[in-house]
């Protein structure tokens, strides 16, 4: 079987560049690269094994299907799998008012499609 594809959102990359400064500061350079190692190996298991975060509830209602998956204690990396590539779409301090996981998905990224469609029915 072939692997996917890996593609990281400009959002995800700055997250991922913010996270490595915060540590560097709170651990040190040698913890902050470790952790930082550990979160790109991540990315590229999404390509091997596509279905190994699960499916996100706060965003299921959205067409991409978003998978999460809690690399480092309080960091969750949230991604989709479309068109023979896994999707990086950012990384969620779990720390935060889960909230707050919608609102970055509709309000930082243009990355990702549009929000979902109200159902049937329902006026905006």
């Amino acid at each position: 079987m072939k692997n996917l594809d890996l593609k990281i959102s400009p959002l995800a990359n700055q997250q991922l560049d913010e996270f490595y400064a915060y540590c560097s500061i709170s651990y040190g350079c040698k913890k902050a690269d470790t952790i930082y190692v550990l979160i790109k190996r991540t990315f590229n298991d999404f390509c091997i094994f596509p279905g190994m975060g699960q499916i996100e509830p706060l965003l299921s209602d959205y067409p991409q299907c978003f998978r999460s998956f809690t690399q480092h204690p309080n960091t969750k990396i949230i991604y989709w799998v479309e068109d023979n590539a896994v999707k990086i779409a950012l990384l969620f301090y779990t720390r935060q008012a889960p909230e707050k996981l919608r609102y970055t998905i509709e309000n930082r990224t243009d990355w990702i499609c549009e929000p979902p469609s109200p159902p049937y029915g329902e006026q905006k």
